[in-house]
């Protein structure tokens, strides 16, 4: 009860002040008021104070804005910085194309006291992490028997084919490799036929630098070979006789190469060796013995961008020699080589 007749109350006064500002506002005093002086000094206050919290929470809407707008920003130029990595890894560098062309005036072998003139082509490009090479050598030389102390002539072609796919694998790189090679010694073939070819082969870099460079790569070739056999048989002009005969073979091919610059890459000197053990699947059996072991040595002086000398020294091992063709089994070449190449 008592409760109802409070809110009556409040109600009533209530209504009674809203009536009273009312009349209050309509009045003649209220109007001069709003006229003077005081009034319009209350009102610029009001309005400053407001203007004041206004620009309060703009400055901290503003903060609130930069850090966003920072924000995207940052997320613009790390996009943009990302975009151009992308560019520049797939930006199209044009292909290295390379054309060298060599004559050895002198060349000389310590089995068969060989003199000769050689001379090859090489070709070479590069691009991008793909890399294509291939390689013929050409010699037409005289040698001389050890045994029957007759003078032979000789000729022999050997070409190279390899293709490389650069860092396939962080530091691997994939290559496949295709080789030919024949060799003739008056009328009979050393080599008739040599191929081979092998489409899995993996090359590591172990360093890597500016002036150095250290690698091991393996890769199994298929080898077919025809060559003239000594029979250990003798005609009747106390000859020997061979015959023509035809192996098929899985070389398992190890090369160890290293390479040297000096003088800003004006002289470069280079290693190879090769071990080639052979698997004979006509036979079904391992010779570590014919193992085709090579060591080649070059020093190389590029006199300007075109032309270059070189000195080149050559060792060779392979108990084949002495079962096949009654050679001496190890064997040591010298060449010197005028190098021109063409850059486009």
């Amino acid at each position: 009860m008592y409760f109802l007749l409070l809110l009556s109350v409040l109600i009533l006064s209530s209504c009674s002040s809203t009536d009273a500002q009312k009349k209050y506002k309509s009045s003649k005093r209220y109007r001069k008021y709003k006229n003077s002086i005081a009034y319009k000094k209350y009102i610029r206050k009001k309005r400053y104070n407001k203007k004041k919290t206004n620009i309060g929470a703009n400055k901290s809407k503003k903060k609130k804005e930069k850090k966003r707008y920072s924000k995207r920003k940052k997320l613009k130029k790390f996009k943009r910085f990302k975009r151009r990595k992308k560019r520049k890894r797939t930006k199209e560098i044009p292909a290295e194309n390379n054309i060298s062309l060599s004559i050895s005036p002198y060349f000389t072998s310590r089995v068969n006291k060989t003199k000769d003139i050689s001379y090859g082509g090489e070709y070479n490009r590069k691009d991008g992490r793909h890399e294509l090479n291939t390689t013929y050598q050409r010699n037409q030389y005289e040698s001389t028997d050890p045994l029957a102390k007759i003078t032979i002539k000789t000729a022999s072609h050997a070409a190279r084919f390899t293709y490389d796919i650069n860092k396939m694998w962080g530091p691997l790189t994939y290559f496949f490799m295709f080789e030919y090679a024949q060799k003739q010694e008056g009328e009979i073939f050393i080599k008739y036929h040599e191929v081979r070819a092998g489409p899995l082969g993996i090359k590591y870099d172990i360093i890597e630098t500016k002036n150095t460079d250290l690698s091991i790569s393996y890769i199994p070739l298929y080898e077919y070979l025809v060559e003239d056999v000594d029979q250990n048989e003798f005609d009747s002009n106390f000859s020997s006789i061979y015959k023509r005969a035809s192996s098929r073979n899985i070389r398992n091919s190890f090369r160890l190469k290293s390479k040297w610059y000096f003088l800003n890459k004006k002289l470069e000197i280079k290693d190879t060796i090769f071990w080639r053990p052979i698997y004979n699947l006509n036979d079904k059996t391992w010779d570590y013995k014919d193992a085709d072991f090579q060591n080649i040595f070059k020093i190389k002086y590029n006199l300007d961008d075109v032309f270059s000398i070189s000195y080149s020294n050559k060792i060779t091992w392979s108990e084949r020699l002495v079962r096949v063709h009654r050679l001496p089994s190890t064997d040591m070449e010298n060449k010197w080589e005028l190098e021109f190449t063409h850059s486009f």
